[in-house]
C-alpha cells in the first residue's frame, strides 16, 4: 500500500475516533477463525473509516489476507485498517435475490461468536436482537470507536455469552 495512502487512513482515523480495537493481526486471526465451511459466513456489511456509507459485500476468506490488508477481493485490495467494522447478518441474501427465500442460507453467527470466543476478545455490538426468544440476527465487530461506550457494546466474548447464551 502506498505510503501516502497509509498517512491519509491515519489522519481520518485519528481525527474520527477515540479508540482502535484491532490490529492487523487481530484482523487475521479474526478472519482466519471465521474461515469455516460449517459457519457458511459469505457475505456481511463493510463500513470503511474513509467512506460515510456501508456496503454489502462478500466475507472476506483466510488465503485472500495478506500482512496489513485484503488482497485482490470484492472492492479491491484495501488496508485491515480502513475497517470501521464489520457486519455478518444471520441470513445471507445473494443480489438480485433478495426477495426469494430459497436463494436464502444462514449464516450461522451464533457459532461464530463461540469461535470468536476461543481465540481472543473483540469489541463486538448485537444488532436488532431478540431478547425473550436469544434470536440474534446480527453480529458487528468493530474495529474503531469514536465516544462513549454504550451497553450495546460487549468488550468481552465471554461477557457477551454468558449473557445470552447462558439458558442453552
Amino acid at each position: 500500500m502506498p505510503a501516502r495512502i497509509d498517512e491519509k487512513l491515519d489522519k481520518i482515523i485519528k481525527r474520527r475516533f477515540t479508540t482502535s480495537f484491532m490490529s492487523n493481526s487481530k484482523w487475521r486471526k479474526l478472519f482466519t477463525a471465521l474461515d469455516l465451511p460449517e459457519l457458511m459466513l459469505n457475505q456481511c456489511y463493510w463500513k470503511f473509516v474513509d467512506n460515510e456509507h456501508d456496503f454489502l459485500g462478500w466475507f472476506t476468506k483466510s488465503d485472500e489476507l495478506m500482512e496489513k490488508f485484503v488482497g485482490d477481493y470484492g472492492s479491491g485490495p484495501f488496508a485491515f485498517k480502513r475497517i470501521e467494522w464489520v457486519e455478518i447478518c444471520k441470513i445471507g441474501k445473494p443480489g438480485g435475490y433478495e426477495k426469494v427465500p430459497f436463494k436464502h442460507w444462514d449464516q450461522n453467527i451464533k457459532e461464530a461468536l463461540n469461535v470468536l470466543n476461543k481465540i481472543g476478545q473483540f469489541e463486538l455490538s448485537l444488532l436488532n436482537e431478540v431478547y425473550v426468544f436469544m434470536v440474534l440476527s446480527k453480529l458487528r465487530i468493530t474495529s474503531h470507536f469514536k465516544g462513549q461506550k454504550t451497553v450495546g457494546f460487549c468488550s468481552c466474548v465471554a461477557y457477551f455469552n454468558q449473557l445470552f447464551f447462558a439458558s442453552e
